[in-house]
């Protein structure tokens, strides 16, 4: 495609996007080293929102004094560290399969730059977006936090996952049949 503006601007966009969980990823882990060091620090950190089901982390809220904190808050200064492994787990997992996908959108992006659209490897791209997306659906149905001799466990079903993993595989059908065509062209010349 000759200098297509929506294609390269989705090219930066989806590298920023891998850079941007990168540093998020850092940031978290940044974040759980230093709660070895002094968990009093975190005193005023919610992540209660952590625990529930759905897609990634869902959201760690900061507060800035102790008035705004409400009071069935999770604080992470006060959860066990098994808890904070399976935060640090479940987030290495989300960051892994989101920058997965968007890899091999970048691949799918770059072979219709260079005028391979109906590239066999597009077919395995978008099954593996498919994959990938599927796998994030798996992981985001149900969370849990453990506190005080207890479970609980949160359950929810995250649609957007899901629906991207059909579509990916629906689209890679579509590719195979257009990569068919292709050929039967080039067969025909």
């Amino acid at each position: 495609m000759d200098n297509n503006k929506i294609i390269n601007s989705a090219s930066i966009i989806g590298k920023g996007m891998i850079i941007l969980c990168l540093l998020f990823f850092l940031f978290f882990l940044v974040m759980v080293a230093y709660w070895h060091f002094d968990k009093s620090a975190f005193d005023l950190v919610n992540v209660s929102r952590a625990f529930e089901a759905g897609f990634g982390s869902n959201g760690i809220q900061f507060y800035l004094n102790e008035n705004q904190k409400p009071s069935n808050a999770i604080i992470l200064s006060e959860i066990s560290p098994i808890m904070v492994y399976w935060l640090l787990l479940r987030t290495s997992l989300f960051v892994f399969l989101s920058i997965k996908m968007i890899q091999s959108a970048l691949r799918i992006i770059s072979s219709m730059q260079s005028l391979q659209t109906f590239y066999l490897g597009n077919i395995k791209h978008l099954r593996s977006i498919g994959l990938f997306a599927f796998f994030s659906f798996l992981l985001s149905i149900f969370n849990f936090y453990y506190s005080q001799g207890g479970f609980n466990f949160h359950f929810k079903t995250a649609f957007a996952p899901l629906i991207l993993a059909i579509a990916s595989y629906v689209l890679a059908e579509v590719f195979r049949e257009g990569a068919k065509l292709v050929e039967e062209k080039n067969l025909i010349i």
